[in-house]
C-alpha cells in the first residue's frame, strides 16, 4: 500500500536551526524539500563551507581506505545494516583525525599489496627458471668448463617455432652455435643457445631485433652462471609460499581490526555533510527558520512532539495545503508481512505515482492463482514446495531469495490444490497408482470447460482493473470512462452468455440495447478513442485463455510421459518417462511464471497503473538507515 504522506512546515527560532536539522536527523521520518519558492534559501556561511570542504576530503581519504579493504568494503553512502554508530565529530580536529586514519591504513594496506605482488612476481620468475633448470640442467652445468662459451636462456610463448629461431641464428653466426628446445607443460617453448663469446653481440642484436629477450639471472644472487645460482633460487622458491601466506595473514588481520572503525569514520562524515547541506533547504532570517519536507501522515503528531522535546516548544509544525504538492510528494511503499515478498515481482516497474494504487495486493492474489491454474498437478506442486522450502531454509529475513522462497512455496501449494481439483499426480499417475479422481473435472477431457472458466477469471481480472482505474483517476471523466468500460465488459460477456444458452436468451437484447448505451458515452467521455480502447479490452479478455493452453499442454506432456514409462516397464521407457518429467517440471514453472507476470504487466496493469512515483528517502543516519 502506498503511505500516506503530508508536508510539513518547520519554523523555529533562526539560533534554533542547526539544533532541528540534527533533531530530524535523529527522527529518521523526514525527507527534505527545498522550501516555498516565495522564501529565500539560506546559502552556507564561511564556516560552514570550511567544514564542508574538510568533510569532503576526509570522505575522499576514508573511501580509499575502503577501496583499499577489498570489495566487501561499502559503496559512498552504504553502510551494512549491524555496523555500529557513526563516529561522533564534534571539531576539526576530529574530521583531521579521520583523514589520518583512512591514510594510514591506505598506505599500510599499499605497502603490504606492494610487498604481496612482489612476491608473487618473484615467485612466477623462479617458477620459470626451474622449468628451465629442469629441461637444460646437465648442459647448464657443464658451462663451467667452457669459459669461452656464452649461454642464452630464452622462454618464448606457445606459438614460437624452435625451427625458426634455428634459421634466423645461422643467417646471423653461421652454423657457430648450439641450440636446444624443450615444450614445458604450459605450453611454453625453453630454448638454450650456446655460442662462442665472439658471436655474443651479433646474437643480442638479433634477438632484440626480433624482440626475443632473455631470461636473465635475477638480481641478489651473486652467480655468474644460472647453474650456480639455481640452488639459491630453488630455495627462495619453497620460502615464497610461506611468506606470501605471512603477508596475506597480516593483511587479513589490518582489515579485521580496522574495518569497523572506517566504516563507522564513513557513516559519520556522512553523516555530518548530510547535515551542514541540509542547510542549504532552510529558507533564514535574522531571527527566524522555515525548513520543510515530507512525513508520513501517522508520524506527523509524533514529529512534533519529538522537536518539542529535543528543541525548544517554540518550534511549530504546520500542515502545508495539500493542493500545492500533490504531484510532488514521495512514496513509500508498505505492505502487510504477507505481502511484502510479492514486492519482488514488481521491481521491473517504476513506483506508482502518489496518489494512485500500489498493485502488490492483487498480485499477489493472482500470481498465484494463475501459477496454480496452469501448473495444476500435486506432484509438480510437491517437487516445488519442496524447492522453494529448501532454498529459503537459510535465507536472512529480507533478502530476494527469502522472498523467491515464499513466492514459490505459494505457487506451489495453489498448484497443489488445482492438483487435486483437476485429479493431477505427474499427470495420470495418481489415478494409476492411487485411484486419484478430479475433485471438479478433468481438464485434459472438458478443454472447452476450461476455456470458459479462464476467460471468466479474465473477465473478473479485467473488470477489477477497470473498477481499481475508475478509483484512482484523477479526474471525473477518466473516472467515467474506466466505470464505464468495466459495465460494457460484463454486459458483452452477458451477452455472449445469453447467445450461448447459459444464461436466459432474454438477456441479449437488454444487453445490446445498454452497450449501445455505453458506446454513446464512452465516446462523451473519451472520444472516438474509448470505443476503440474497449474493443482492445475485450481482446485483452481473451488473452487469459493461455491459461487453459499452457494447463492442457503441460497435462498433456505428462500423459506422454506416463505412456513411457507404461509401456512394457522397461529401464529406458522409465528413464524417458522421468527425463520427460523433468523437462515438463521446468517448463512448468518458468512458462507460468512468465505467462502470469504478462497478463498483469500487460493486461492489467494498463488498466490502472500510474508510473511516475519518486521513492521516499527520509533524512537520517547513514548507519541506522542505509540511506
Amino acid at each position: 500500500m502506498i503511505v500516506e504522506m503530508c508536508r510539513v512546515r518547520i519554523l523555529g527560532r533562526a539560533a534554533d536551526r542547526t539544533t532541528v536539522v540534527r533533531a530530524l536527523q535523529d527522527f529518521e521520518a523526514v525527507q527534505l524539500a527545498a522550501p516555498d519558492a516565495r522564501l529565500e534559501r539560506r546559502d552556507l556561511d564561511d564556516k560552514e563551507e570550511r567544514e564542508a570542504k574538510l568533510l569532503r576530503r576526509a570522505l575522499d581519504e576514508i573511501e580509499a581506505a575502503l577501496r583499499a579493504l577489498g570489495p566487501e568494503a561499502p559503496s559512498s553512502g552504504r553502510v551494512p545494516s549491524g555496523t555500529t554508530n557513526p563516529t561522533p565529530i564534534g571539531r576539526p580536529a576530529d574530521i583531521a583525525g579521520l583523514a589520518r586514519l583512512g591514510r594510514r591504513v591506505r598506505r599500510t594496506l599499499d605497502a603490504l599489496d606492494a610487498r604481496i605482488a612482489a612476491a608473487e612476481d618473484e615467485r612466477a620468475l623462479l617458477s620459470k627458471y626451474r622449468a628451465l633448470f629442469a629441461t637444460f640442467g646437465p648442459i647448464l652445468v657443464r658451462q663451467r668448463d667452457w669459459p669461452d662459451v656464452t649461454a642464452y636462456q630464452l622462454l618464448l610463448d606457445r606459438s614460437a617455432s624452435v625451427d625458426r629461431l634455428r634459421d634466423a641464428l645461422a643467417a646471423t653466426v653461421g652454423a657457430t652455435f648450439e641450440l636446444h628446445g624443450r615444450r614445458l607443460p604450459g605450453g611454453d617453448l625453453a630454448v638454450l643457445v650456446l655460442l662462442p663469446q665472439s658471436r655474443a653481440p651479433r646474437v643480442e642484436r638479433a634477438l632484440a631485433d626480433a624482440h626475443v629477450h632473455e631470461l636473465p639471472i635475477p638480481t641478489g644472487y651473486g652467480a655468474e652462471t644460472l647453474a650456480d645460482a639455481m640452488p639459491r633460487m630453488l630455495a627462495r622458491l619453497d620460502e615464497l609460499p610461506a611468506e606470501i601466506a605471512a603477508l596475506e595473514r597480516e593483511r587479513a588481520r589490518i582489515c579485521e581490526a580496522e574495518w569497523s572503525e572506517v566504516v563507522r569514520a564513513q557513516a559519520g562524515l556522512l553523516d555530518r555533510l548530510a547535515a551542514i547541506e541540509a542547510a542549504r533547504l532552510t529558507a533564514t532570517t535574522e531571527h527566524a527558520f522555515v525548513m520543510e519536507g515530507w512525513v508520513p501522515a501517522r508520524a506527523r503528531a509524533r514529529l512534533e512532539d519529538h522537536l518539542h522535546r529535543k528543541v525548544h516548544r517554540s518550534i511549530a509544525v504546520e500542515v502545508v495545503p495539500r493542493d500545492g504538492w500533490l504531484e510532488e510528494a514521495p512514496v513509500a511503499i508498505e505492505n502487510p508481512r504477507a505481502l511484502r515478498p510479492f514486492e519482488l515481482l514488481l521491481r521491473p516497474l517504476p513506483l506508482p505515482r502518489y496518489g494512485s494504487i500500489d498493485p502488490t495486493p492483487v498480485i499477489a492474489v493472482f500470481f498465484p492463482l494463475f501459477f496454480g491454474l496452469m501448473l495444476g498437478d500435486v506432484g509438480y506442486g510437491a517437487v516445488l514446495l519442496a524447492a522453494g522450502a529448501g532454498l529459503g531454509a537459510r535465507a536472512p529475513g529480507q533478502s530476494t531469495r527469502r522472498a523467491v522462497s515464499i513466492i514459490a512455496c505459494v505457487c506451489a501449494v495453489a498448484a497443489i490444490l488445482f492438483g487435486l481439483a483437476f485429479g493431477e499426480l505427474f499427470g495420470d499417475l495418481g489415478h494409476r497408482l492411487f485411484g486419484l479422481r478430479p475433485l471438479v473435472l478433468d481438464r485434459g477431457a472438458h478443454v472447452n470447460a476450461m476455456l470458459a472458466v479462464t476467460v471468466a477469471i479474465g473477465v473478473a481480472h479485467v473488470v477489477l482493473g477497470l473498477v481499481l482505474g475508475a478509483i484512482s483517476a484523477r479526474d471525473v471523466r477518466h473516472a467515467a470512462a474506466r466505470a464505464i468500460s468495466a459495465v460494457m465488459v460484463l454486459l458483452t460477456a452477458g451477452a455472449l452468455l445469453g447467445l450461448a444458452g447459459v444464461l436466459p436468451h432474454v438477456v441479449v437484447l437488454p444487453a445490446t440495447v445498454a452497450l449501445a448505451v455505453g458506446a454513446a458515452a464512452l465516446v462523451v467521455t473519451s472520444g472516438l478513442a474509448g470505443p476503440v480502447e474497449l474493443v482492445s479490452t475485450l481482446g485483452n479478455v481473451l488473452s487469459y485463455a493461455r491459461l487453459m493452453a499452457l494447463g492442457t499442454a503441460s497435462v498433456t506432456v505428462a500423459l506422454v510421459a506416463n505412456h513411457f514409462a507404461g509401456a512394457g516397464g522397461t529401464f529406458l521407457g522409465i528413464l524417458a518417462a522421468i527425463l520427460l518429467h523433468l523437462v515438463n517440471f521446468v517448463l512448468g514453472v518458468f512458462s507460468p511464471t512468465i505467462h502470469a507476470l504478462r497478463l498483469h504487466y500487460v493486461e492489467l496493469f494498463g488498466k490502472f497503473f500510474e508510473p511516475g512515483g519518486r521513492r521516499f528517502r527520509p533524512f537520517g543516519h547513514f548507519a541506522s538507515s542505509g540511506h
